[in-house]
């Protein structure tokens, strides 16, 4: 692996680490200015991508005060 394709790869894991982290925010605490069909789909998306049991149960507790579901 050549140095330009390792800090590429640095760069880009980076900035998804970042996203995942702004995602979690915004679904593990309250956020009434995302809509039910948003939320869903991001919920979604950071239970896949995330292996914390604490952040999880988070999400599906702010999931069940919505009403929404996450199956």
């Amino acid at each position: 692996m050549t140095p330009e394709v390792y800090e590429m790869a640095m760069d880009l894991s980076t900035r998804v680490g970042k996203l995942l982290g702004t995602v979690g925010v915004m679904v593990k605490y309250d956020n009434p200015d995302i809509p039910n069909f948003e939320f869903r789909q991001l919920a979604k998306t950071y239970i896949e991508c995330s292996t914390n049991q604490f952040d999880i149960d988070a999400v599906r507790a702010q999931a069940h005060k919505r009403g929404v579901d996450l199956t």
